[in-house]
């Protein structure tokens, strides 16, 4: 272990780690596979082990975590877990990069733990590294930005600081520091394009192409503030685009109809998708939260109350904010 530590602190990372068997890998592949054809595609959700108890059990495997504390020592948060989902002949690339920069975090007191489920070769596109460029310090990153971008809203800036109030929770109870954001989504177009796929019928489509593109890529395979993209999957459900332009322009139709149903959702509290409202006994109140982090604070109420559907599903993850109280 101590020269795991010691290759570990000069190049940045540790390889190989025999952690699965092939035989569990396959299994826990098999069943990723099975989940991902009966409800939907789950490459890049984040926190996942929250709602799969199969990616708990690989983020708790008892070799993995031996090898984070020798690293980082033994008082250990699982943050987040997350499947990397590489399709055959998928035209995205990621560039080098740092993930801390991504992950809001001001310390660098973190392990990233990379677990093959597949055979990880050059040609399938396996992980690479550079050895030592972590003593370099954080870098700037930029992001190639579509010219047609609108500037951030003030709904968005409103659900930014519904998210982030929420993870301040969760970082103040594990006493982890939390710096602002490095990018935020501004979702405005994108509403106006569903009204008016709304009006052809068509919204489920519009959506579930967006949302599986997007979501099911953690944003990397769709730009939702590009008005190139949007139009392209309008055409890709079959809309007419004829008078698309002058329903989306700022002032036209389509920004008034959307500012028509946000006042009716603000009216009822509501600010995003995903948002769940319940009436949470324990502390005699109703409870509004935004946002799927939250899964795992919704499944212990459901199991305090008796109405989990599995009772095989532990909610009392460490890492789970337990609400206000």
């Amino acid at each position: 272990m101590n020269r795991l530590k010691t290759e570990y602190e000069k190049n940045g990372f540790y390889s190989p780690i025999s952690v699965l068997d092939q035989s569990l890998a396959h299994e826990y592949r098999t069943i990723l596979e099975r989940v991902e054809t009966k409800f939907e595609l789950l490459n890049y959700r984040y926190k996942i082990h929250t709602a799969l108890d199969f990616a708990y059990q690989i983020a708790t495997n008892e070799k993995l975590l031996d090898v984070v504390e020798t690293l980082i020592g033994p008082n250990i948060l699982l943050y987040n877990t997350s499947f990397v989902i590489k399709e055959p002949h998928s035209k995205t690339h990621i560039s080098w990069h740092q993930d801390l920069t991504y992950w809001g975090f001001n310390d660098d007191k973190q392990v990233a733990a990379w677990v093959a489920l597949s055979d990880a070769t050059e040609e399938s596109g396996c992980m690479h590294m550079i050895p030592g460029s972590h003593k370099n310090g954080r870098v700037n990153h930029k992001t190639t930005k579509d010219q047609k971008r609108r500037p951030p809203s003030p709904d968005a800036d409103r659900k930014a600081r519904m998210f982030y109030a929420a993870a301040r929770e969760y970082c103040k109870l594990q006493q982890l520091p939390l710096r602002s954001p490095y990018r935020l989504l501004d979702a405005e177009l994108a509403h106006r394009a569903f009204v008016f796929a709304k009006r052809q019928k068509l919204e489920i489509h519009f959506m579930m192409s967006v949302c599986l593109r997007g979501w099911g890529s953690g944003w990397r395979e769709f730009e939702l503030e590009s008005m190139t993209e949007l139009k392209a999957a309008l055409a890709e459900v079959g809309a007419d685009l004829s008078d698309f332009d002058e329903f989306i322009r700022d002032g036209g139709e389509g920004e008034e109809k959307v500012s028509a149903y946000k006042e009716e959702a603000h009216a009822s509290g509501f600010v995003g998708t995903p948002h769940y409202v319940f009436y949470d006994h324990q502390s005699d109140r109703t409870l509004g939260l935004f946002g799927r982090e939250h899964l795992a604070l919704i499944r212990s109420k459901f199991s305090a109350q008796g109405l989990a559907r599995n009772d095989r599903v532990k909610p009392d993850f460490s890492h789970a904010w337990l609400g206000p109280s």
